[in-house]
């Protein structure tokens, strides 16, 4: 099951890349420099002010003329730092010693000339030269958002870069894998799915609706409280229908998980592949992707998802981001009787987050860089298959 998060109303993200631009504040210095975020292996706007210049009104006929005006109007004033913002001088020092020595590097790498420094007193000048190096880093085409990082160790410019998941649900069902186990004529195709799924579960970490804490159990076991509610139910017929459901969903939970986390599926997958024969159009569609699940097995045979997962700059406790388990994961079935009740209750809860977790790379420029990291290989091949999978579930 695949569903674009909006496709669903009232689903829809703030765009990230504008939030993030508003929402930067952790950690920071005067708001110029940003807390790297944490990575998981596994969610506040500052308003803009505006004001309107005072239209100037000409001289009075007859005045004589002033080649001068006042000192202080001819001053620009920058505004006051609170005493909580107030930077330590000899931090200041360091920052500002970071700061040219990393973007020295960053211009290397990038073949940039360095702007020139502005004379801005400290920290306007780093905010307006580090706008000045984003700028120059877009008209040169690279698609990265430059930032000025602090970690307990070193303050210094880095680039991010975000692969986006499309703000798609990823929804893997495993009823169909039991069906086709069960099935005499097809088990070979159910075969190779759970071979699929084995790679995913055991090394990618997409996390099973039957495993412990995993999101979309959490949402079974809501619905599953609901209906042995006295009441809840329409006629006691219905409530048996519905409890015999769920008996029925952690019983095929339960098995599934299992058949996914065993070794032997894993380390069969190849020969799997190998003497799979397809007797169908959506079988021979199927073996292809699987294939290619296969290869990018062998090319990154112990890389997960959640190790290039990380939070949203500028988030903070409590803003609302989807985490990657929510829209990557192990569900129950097509066509489940709770299917209206499921998706509602998950459109509801991600109707409140306005940021996404997603893989990101940063490139630190503390010290001279050689290569523009080339990254999201992985991620996405990965997700272009999860992609073409959901499509396969679909026709077997």
């Amino acid at each position: 099951m695949k569903y674009n998060i909006g496709s669903l109303p009232p689903w829809g993200l703030r765009d990230e890349k504008a939030e993030n631009s508003r929402a930067c504040r952790g950690h920071e210095v005067l708001g110029t420099v940003d807390a790297a975020p944490t990575a998981r292996k596994g969610g506040g706007k500052v308003g803009q002010t505006t004001r309107k210049r005072g239209t100037r009104k000409t001289a009075a006929k007859g005045r004589t003329q002033r080649n001068a005006v006042p000192a202080f109007l001819a001053q620009r004033f920058y505004p006051l730092a609170t005493e909580e913002a107030t930077v330590d001088p000899t931090a200041a020092c360091r920052m500002e010693r970071d700061f040219y020595a990393s973007a020295k590097n960053l211009c290397s790498l990038y073949g940039m000339a360095q702007p020139p420094r502005s004379g801005l007193p400290f920290p306007f000048n780093l905010s307006k030269e580090l706008e000045s190096l984003r700028q120059g880093l877009k008209a040169r085409g690279h698609q990265v958002d430059l930032r000025l990082l602090e970690t307990e160790e070193k303050t210094c410019l880095a680039t991010v870069q975000t692969f986006s998941t499309q703000s798609t649900l990823f929804y893997l069902p495993v009823l169909p894998m039991l069906n086709l186990l069960d099935s005499g004529k097809r088990r070979q195709v159910g075969e190779l799915l759970q071979s699929v799924f084995a790679y995913l579960l055991q090394v990618v970490g997409v996390p099973h609706f039957a495993s412990d804490y995993g999101y979309l159990g959490g949402i079974y076991e809501m619905l599953s409280d609901w209906w042995s509610e006295d009441g809840y139910a329409e006629d006691e017929g219905e409530r048996l229908v519905h409890e015999a459901f769920f008996e029925q969903l952690w019983h095929d939970g339960e098995l599934s998980l299992h058949l996914l986390s065993e070794k032997s599926a894993l380390l069969d997958f190849g020969q799997r592949v190998g003497v799979f024969k397809a007797e169908s159009e959506a079988e021979r569609n199927f073996l292809k992707t699987a294939a290619d699940f296969l290869e990018l097995y062998r090319d990154y045979p112990e890389r997960s998802i959640g190790a290039s997962i990380s939070e949203p700059f500028g988030a903070e406790e409590h803003d609302g981001i989807i985490r990657w388990e929510q829209y990557l994961h192990f569900f129950y079935g097509f066509g489940q009787l709770v299917q209206d009740q499921f998706l509602d209750c998950i459109n509801a809860e991600l109707n409140e987050c306005s940021l996404m977790e997603e893989p990101r790379h940063i490139q630190f420029f503390d010290t001279p860089q050689v290569e523009v990291m080339e990254v999201f290989g992985f991620e996405q091949r990965l997700f272009e298959l999860l992609h073409l999978l959901c499509d396969h579930l679909n026709e077997l």
